[in-house]
């Protein structure tokens, strides 16, 4: 269990029957002469920060498992994850995965440490990185079982792949079905472990959220959205931030793009930064002659793409 300032004590209470431990008041004055928290507790800058959680919602297949799979093994090792976001303060991680099978995950780790040329003599502290592999279960039947592997593992931060697999015949588009899930993730994430949980996201393009009632994703101070995609430059991912603790605007929306070797066998996932369709309806103005496949190739973007931002602008 963390002991920083901005999580509290595990829940109890005692047989005269006083509030839970992890209950706080504070009063105004308390509040005014407390030195001004200027910015998030980060763990990792804009994604993850201590007593939070954080929300990754994609289509099946959409390599949000894969990519957090490589912050987690990133971050302790000292690395910026995915060559581009600052780490604090993390020493270990855990990564409990509920869906694939052990020799898949085993595969992928090794593909990623060689694409980050990672050995196991580099490994200094064998604690730095846990692989949990439990298939699916009930979270809420089994949540002190959750507390207890992260007692155990004392992760600066926890990754759990995936959340439609542990809801335990609850139906996700249901708020009252749902609130005991929620309450679990809010608990773990402000008291134990700040963690990322990772989930699908409906089939419809539109809806860049994940899938389930609209308010799960107000109990996550962080939530990124993927969108798979190919392009000249091979497979990527689009994601959009969404974030109520002070991340950077910049940061809003970002690439990953899969790196890989194929005579070594590896892979990893390196940052990129994407352009906003306001960036590219700009440059369309300017330069009204540019050929369709000019554009696409300076933006990174289909010719299909390219075209229907050009009719947007032109029709």
């Amino acid at each position: 269990m963390s002991d920083s300032p901005f999580c509290f004590a595990q829940s109890k209470i005692d047989g005269n029957g006083s509030l839970p431990a992890a209950w706080k008041f504070l009063n105004l004055k308390e509040v005014l002469e407390t030195p001004t928290i200027k910015e998030a507790p980060w763990r990792i800058r804009n994604l993850v920060a201590q007593g939070c959680g954080t929300l990754i919602s994609a289509h099946p297949h959409g390599m949000k498992s894969f990519t957090w799979l490589q912050a987690a093994i990133d971050a302790p090792m000292g690395n910026q994850v995915w060559g581009h976001f600052p780490v604090t303060g993390v020493k270990k991680t855990l990564y409990i995965e509920t869906e694939d099978p052990e020799w898949l995950l085993r595969q992928r780790i090794q593909q990623l440490a060689r694409g980050m040329s990672i050995k196991a003599s580099d490994v200094k502290d064998i604690g730095c990185f846990t692989l949990g592999v439990t298939g699916p279960f009930d979270i809420v039947k089994t949540g002190d079982k959750l507390k207890q592997a992260i007692e155990t593992y004392q992760p600066d931060f926890t990754v759990l792949s995936t959340l439609q697999g542990l809801l335990g015949g609850r139906s996700w588009k249901e708020q009252d079905e749902m609130a005991a899930v929620n309450a679990l993730m809010v608990d773990i994430s402000a008291h134990w472990s700040p963690l990322t949980v990772i989930t699908h996201s409906p089939w419809d393009k539109k809806s860049k959220r994940a899938a389930g009632t609209i308010t799960q994703t107000a109990n996550f101070q962080t939530s990124c959205h993927y969108q798979k995609y190919t392009s000249r430059e091979g497979t990527k991912v689009s994601i959009d931030v969404d974030s109520k603790i002070g991340a950077d605007a910049e940061e809003s929306n970002f690439k990953l793009r899969l790196v890989s070797d194929l005579k070594l066998d590896a892979i990893k996932f390196r940052y990129e930064i994407a352009h906003t369709r306001d960036e590219i309806i700009s440059h369309i103005k300017a330069h009204p002659n540019e050929p369709t496949a000019d554009l696409a190739a300076a933006f990174d973007i289909s010719d299909r793409h390219a075209r229907r931002l050009r009719k947007d602008v032109f029709q």
